[in-house]
């Protein structure tokens, strides 16, 4: 009977070891399948990212386009020219910004307006 109750207990370890290693592996698969749902959600969430940055930029350019090529009104009025200021030259390279109100090319340090004298 001695030997029987090795077998017995061999059997039982061995048992024992088999469950343990099929466990092991299931929660190594959990681990893999939880790793690469969270992989595909920052996939995803990097490609919503790219795209609302390119509509932005899509939306500044667009809007920039407007304020460049909008025609400037009041640019030959008598009334504007007399009140303008010396410091803010067209031909200046400095004056890239334009007026809100009535279009006019402004530098970039000037708080109001020289043409129609609203704030900026």
């Amino acid at each position: 009977m001695d030997l029987q109750n090795l077998f017995l207990i061999a059997g039982a370890v061995l048992f024992c070891f088999i469950v343990f290693c099929i466990q092991f592996i299931y929660k190594q698969i959990q681990f893999v399948l939880v790793a690469v749902n969270l992989y595909k959600k920052m996939v995803q969430q990097q490609d919503d990212m790219i795209s609302i940055l390119i509509e932005i930029r899509n939306q500044i350019t667009s809007s920039k386009q407007q304020i460049e090529y909008k025609p400037i009104v009041g640019k030959n009025d008598s009334s504007t020219t007399k009140n303008r200021d010396p410091n803010s030259d067209t031909g200046d390279e400095e004056s890239l910004e334009f007026c809100y109100h009535c279009g006019s090319k402004l530098k970039k340090t000037v708080a109001t307006c020289p043409d129609c004298g609203k704030d900026l």
